[in-house]
């Protein structure tokens, strides 16, 4: 139920994603202008070191081979090598590192991410009363706290995304090459990457809803979020499930097929649905009444139980 309703919430408020893709396009050529300028003094160093060659020839072999194990540790001897050259040469790049890094948290981490935020205060509009926020005034009203909330989220949440990078790296590092084993490897990655997601998502999905719903502060949600994920883990990590899957099939199939122009689309699209998965999530859990769209309207077992105990007592 929570799968179904969140996908006809989100074909419902469809008219969010051409926003959300204004605002990252924004935000991507901001990025994009700000990561060339700092990485064009290690890309020239690379450069004259021969490694840029030497990514072209590691990609085309294993085009050619698709041997998987001998990319990963090939992968792995150019990223030694590249360490070794900025390492060598940190004295003339460590201002270019710094802007790197700086430029990647600012507009990766945070900037993209406070459209979450916008998109639960919509949603919480249209749920809860079947009307329609202005996109861009809510991003202004609630910049401030959505700023601290993102620099919280990627605190608390960190670790969990290093687990997910870590485990990942050494599944591939631990299974060997040839067409058949390079299949498997794939397989095994992508169904452990999408449980550690939907973990992730179980975890986490629902802060920001619950931030928004409920109006508590950053630490005081996160406590609420957790214990309602533990609460009903089997059965929001069952529909978390549903919604990692589909989010990387769709964004994998029509990224490819369309020649990464359907991503135009798909991820801003993506953003939205993680959006409304967290606030079914918590309307649901809350016992809380909610739209779907004009002609229906969600109304849990024990709302309308208690609705029918008040009818009764105004009968009686």
């Amino acid at each position: 139920m929570i799968f179904k309703n969140s996908l006809k919430i989100l074909f419902s408020n469809f008219n969010i994603v051409w926003k959300t893709l204004l605002y990252l396009f924004v935000v991507f050529l901001l990025s994009a202008v700000g990561v060339y300028l700092s990485l064009k003094p290690i890309y020239d160093l690379l450069v004259l070191s021969g490694l840029i060659d030497s990514i072209s020839e590691i990609y085309t072999s294993f085009i050619t081979s698709l041997n998987l194990a001998q990319f990963f540790m090939s992968s792995s001897d150019l990223i030694a090598s590249i360490w070794m050259v900025i390492v060598g040469n940190i004295s003339s790049i460590w201002f270019s590192i710094v802007c790197f890094v700086f430029v990647v948290f600012v507009f990766k981490v945070l900037a993209s991410n406070l459209i979450i935020m916008v998109n639960c205060e919509c949603l919480h509009y249209y749920m809860g009363s079947m009307n329609r926020a202005s996109y861009f005034h809510e991003f202004g009203a609630t910049l401030g706290k959505n700023i601290r909330m993102q620099l919280c989220y990627y605190l608390v949440s960190l670790p969990i995304k290093l687990l997910i990078v870590a485990i990942c790296y050494f599944e591939c590092m631990l299974i060997g090459g040839g067409l058949l084993q390079a299949i498997f490897t794939v397989f095994f990655l992508v169904v452990s990457f999408v449980i550690l997601v939907a973990l992730k998502y179980t975890l986490f999905a629902t802060w920001m809803p619950t931030v928004v719903v409920m109006n508590y502060g950053v630490f005081k949600s996160l406590g609420k979020a957790l214990k309602l994920s533990f609460r009903k883990f089997g059965r929001i990590f069952a529909n978390a499930l549903g919604v990692v899957s589909v989010i990387y099939f769709v964004n994998v199939f029509f990224g490819l097929f369309t020649f990464f122009a359907g991503l135009l689309i798909t991820i801003p699209a993506s953003y939205l649905f993680y959006s409304v998965f967290g606030m079914v999530v918590v309307y649901d859990c809350q016992g809380m009444r909610y739209y779907v769209d004009v002609y229906n309207v969600v109304s849990p077992a024990k709302k309308e139980k208690s609705d029918k105990l008040k009818q009764m007592k105004y009968i009686v």
